[in-house]
């Protein structure tokens, strides 16, 4: 085995307890799915595009860091790409993130009884 994929093995690996975590969330959506369809679909979305991004992170990130060294760029090359590449991942991250968070408020109906921060 070559020792960048060995790296992104290895990267995988550490992340493992995330897998499981988000392959959960997923297998609940899947579960719910027929009593809260919208949510349901927005936890699934959302937790599929989260593993993704842990995987594609990985995998982008020593592509990124192999084809620098290749062409023998400096360290200011390789840290502006995966800068722009982190920028990229954590902006995906906000939009799954949303998702999640609109799931949580998706077809809730409000307490009944006064506003609390309404005062006469």
């Amino acid at each position: 085995m070559n020792d960048s994929l060995t790296r992104v093995l290895t990267q995988l690996l550490w992340q493992f307890p995330m897998f499981l975590a988000y392959l959960g969330c997923m297998a609940a959506a899947v579960v719910y799915w027929s009593r809260y369809p919208k949510p349901s679909l927005l936890v699934f979305i959302a937790s599929g595009m989260l593993l993704a991004l842990v995987v594609g992170q990985i995998v982008i990130q020593n592509a990124i860091i192999a084809q620098q060294a290749n062409f023998g760029n400096n360290g200011r090359d390789i840290g502006s790409a995966l800068n722009a590449m982190g920028l990229v991942f954590s902006l995906l991250r906000i939009v799954a993130l949303a998702m999640i968070i609109t799931a949580v408020y998706t077809g809730r109906t409000p307490a009944p009884g006064p506003e609390a921060w309404v005062e006469d």
